[in-house]
């Protein structure tokens, strides 16, 4: 699922869009951190309709194969198992699938090209022909194939995720845990016998997560110039304009959550910065960032300017 993570490195892209581009306000940049929250189970839930569209584009295959004027040696019989898969069924049934498809208009986004090049893909599949050619197949093997489908042959299509790309801010940052999921979601409905889990609108959870990243970009910017001073004396040695923003705006963002959060735990706020400063910023930002932190979290701690509520928080 979504994780605390993610929300922070969205978080750090809506903050530095703000400070790199002069006709963003804040409203905007939060604007911009909701959408992008949002956009995790859009593509989540796209890429299961766009599963369901290519397995009915099995249907329109044979249609066409069967009006050819001229058919030709390769144009035989469409194998149509694929339309009674359980989980093709149990999506085709889904009104909740339906409605979020029409709110987000997933239809728009939908270009037949797409559909047509997961479609041939499939085909050539070896793993997928012995699934048409095996005449008995219950359950587990139709969650098998649509899991195998919807993993290795939707979500690995180059296609498929250019459509992405056109259609879903961010979507790289998101979709590798997209695809951890849609995975997990996979197998929990196999083992609870219950495909419709799998289509879900947001819950409590993505709830609390979208105000933990709203309050983390109000505080990170509306307290900036505070976090700056705080910051000084451990820059000394460093030429402030020449460090890279990513690196100023992750130390912020910590800063803030060390002295604002006050459940989260420091341990917790030092690792998960340290770790992103190693994707998002420059080779050297991690010991940077590890080092300023340390030392300021120490001095913070010792002048009582971090208190975090529960026991054991404070480590």
């Amino acid at each position: 699922m979504l994780s605390r993570r993610s929300v922070r490195v969205k978080t750090m892209q809506a903050i530095f869009s703000l400070n790199t581009n002069q006709y963003i306000n804040e409203k905007d940049a939060t604007k911009h951190l909701t959408t992008s929250i949002d956009n995790y189970l859009n593509i989540y839930h796209y890429v299961l309709y766009t599963f369901l569209q290519v397995a009915e584009f099995v249907e329109t295959d044979a249609d066409i194969k069967a009006n050819k004027f001229l058919p030709t040696d390769d144009d035989g019989e469409v194998n149509a198992k694929l339309l009674q898969n359980e989980l093709v069924i149990a999506l085709q049934e889904s009104d909740e699938l339906s409605k979020i498809a029409q709110k987000n208009k997933f239809k728009q986004f939908k270009e037949e090209h797409v559909i047509r090049s997961i479609y041939s893909k499939l085909n050539e599949n070896e793993k997928y022909i012995a699934y048409l050619n095996n005449l008995i197949s219950g359950q587990e093997d139709d969650l098998a194939i649509a899991k195998y489908i919807i993993l290795k042959v939707v979500a690995k299509n180059d296609v498929f995720k250019k459509n992405l790309e056109d259609h879903f801010i961010n979507f790289e940052d998101d979709f590798s845990s997209v695809k951890k999921t849609l995975s997990k979601q996979l197998k929990q409905a196999g083992k609870d016998n219950n495909f419709d889990s799998l289509v879900y609108e947001k819950d409590d959870y993505f709830t609390e997560l979208l105000k933990f990243g709203k309050q983390l970009l109000a505080k990170t910017v509306d307290h900036s110039e505070f976090f700056e001073e705080q910051m000084e004396s451990y820059l000394k040695n460093w030429e402030t304009n020449r460090l890279a923003l990513i690196d100023l705006i992750l130390l912020k963002m910590a800063l803030c959550e060390l002295q604002f959060f006050s459940e989260i735990p420091v341990k917790v706020t030092m690792n998960e910065y340290i770790d992103i400063s190693k994707v998002y910023s420059t080779p050297k930002s991690k010991d940077f960032i590890n080092g300023v932190l340390d030392k300021m979290m120490k001095d913070l701690k010792q002048a009582g300017k971090i208190n975090k509520t529960g026991r054991g928080l404070n480590n």
